[in-house]
């Protein structure tokens, strides 16, 4: 490339040619762009048409290497790239559901993209505190949302029936190493941080069942209602 060059009248008549720095080039289809600025847009357009190449790049580390993944990847300081990821992993499903119910299953997707990412907000918040409550690690929203979204691989085979179970049990194993790996976090602590919230769950749900079940014995016994 070369520099534009601008004429200016000297004393006695004679004229020099200085480069001009700021020099604009036409555009392709007659457009003009300043220097600089048409290297970053093709690599603005060449990264926006290898976003499917790069989804699948990460699904394939995070299913053969996650641990080298979760090691190596960028600590996130937006949103915008773990949003993108989980978005297009909670679609897929979603759009294999549609073939199958002839489109009715788009209807509902609005809501799926809902229910993942306020899932996947509060789970990031939930393991931010407890970072800094047990481990004593400042893990940020964003990273913690990171984690959680790429952790959401195994969202793509939740449209096969009966491995939903399946697919729970590694999302758990790619937010462990997510936590180890990728945050620094204990490995023993990381794992009680995952398993509380189950805990916490499955004891109000024995709570629940034996109050159901003690409140359906009295009506049946005919007690009095007091002691219901």
């Amino acid at each position: 490339m070369t520099r534009a060059h601008t004429t200016s009248a000297m004393p006695g008549g004679s004229s020099s040619s200085t480069p001009c720095a700021f020099a604009w080039r036409p555009w392709p289809g007659g457009a003009w762009a300043e220097p600089g600025k048409r290297g970053r847009m093709m690599g603005g357009e060449a990264s926006r048409g290898n976003w499917l190449e790069n989804y699948l790049t990460k699904v394939r580390e995070l299913a053969l290497r996650p641990g080298a993944f979760f090691a190596t990847h960028p600590v996130a300081n937006h949103y915008a790239e773990s949003l993108g990821f989980l978005l297009i992993t909670a679609s897929i499903p979603m759009l294999i559901y549609a073939v199958h119910t002839l489109g009715a299953a788009l209807f509902v997707t609005p809501l799926v993209w809902l229910f993942v990412c306020a899932g996947n907000w509060l789970w990031a918040v939930y393991l931010r505190w407890m970072a800094r409550l047990l481990c004593k690690k400042t893990l940020t929203t964003a990273h913690a949302f990171q984690i959680c979204s790429y952790a959401n691989m195994p969202l793509l085979a939740s449209w096969i029936p009966h491995v939903n179970t399946v697919t729970g049990i590694w999302t758990l194993a790619l937010m462990w190493l997510g936590l180890t790996r990728g945050a620094g976090l204990d490995g023993v602590r990381a794992l009680i941080i995952l398993v509380i919230p189950f805990l916490l769950i499955a004891v109000g749900g024995a709570a629940l069942f034996t109050w159901l079940t003690t409140h359906h014995v009295m009506v049946d016994s005919g007690l009095p209602s007091q002691w219901l």
